[in-house]
């Protein structure tokens, strides 16, 4: 991507919300819209239905996001990506909640709770695989390791709305506000059974 075109999305970025939840009125936003977005909308409606198009022709497992980002395991906590839409800055993807995590001996033995620190970690992964596919001005998973290494610097609004439990199936949806060659700044929401768990915005930069 060219300078001229990094300073554009950018910009285009900086003005983005409301109508991205009127996707339910069959209403499809336009990335300036996403920044417009309030907290108190994100804890009640979907960031974006299922009606976006998805410019993947297949979904994608572990295999293929860890050619594109750094993560491993036992820290890498995306499982699958369902919907990438480029020209809106969207991403769907999902984590299941292995019953035996070792982290459910801790928190908490006798009311086992996904932390919400991890499931942070979740959104901010997901909101980096977005970035490959931004950066790489494409919707296609690299066939060789084509890694975007980045650090987060910044993870604000974060609201836990509901606790997540061994064995569920989260939802990860996250929409980049912003992004040039080395900054990004997203914005995602967890879903369990199209309930509302957590939301947040946080920002990363590119290594």
């Amino acid at each position: 991507m060219d300078t001229n075109n990094r300073n554009a999305s950018h910009k285009d970025g900086s003005i983005m919300e409301n109508r991205l939840l009127s996707i339910y009125d069959a209403t499809y936003p336009n990335p300036q819209d996403l920044k417009q977005i309030q907290l108190n909308q994100l804890k009640v409606k979907l960031l974006f239905s299922d009606n976006v198009a998805n410019d993947l022709k297949q979904s994608f497992d572990q295999r293929q996001i860890k050619k594109m980002i750094p993560h491993r395991e036992p820290f890498l906590l995306v499982d699958n990506v369902e919907l990438v839409n480029l020209q809106l800055r969207l991403i769907k993807a999902t984590r299941k909640i292995d019953k035996e995590d070792p982290v459910f001996r801790g928190h908490f033995p006798d009311y086992p709770v996904y932390p919400g620190v991890l499931q942070q970690e979740s959104m901010f992964q997901t909101a980096l695989i977005l970035l490959y596919f931004l950066l790489n001005e494409t919707a296609e998973p690299p066939v060789e390791e084509q890694v975007t290494n980045a650090v987060g610097t910044r993870i604000y609004d974060v609201f836990h709305l509901s606790a997540v439990h061994p064995g569920d199936l989260m939802t990860i949806r996250c929409g980049i506000i912003e992004y040039d060659s080395l900054i990004a700044t997203a914005i995602v929401q967890i879903t369990v059974n199209d309930k509302i768990v957590t939301i947040g915005k946080g920002e990363f930069c590119v290594i």
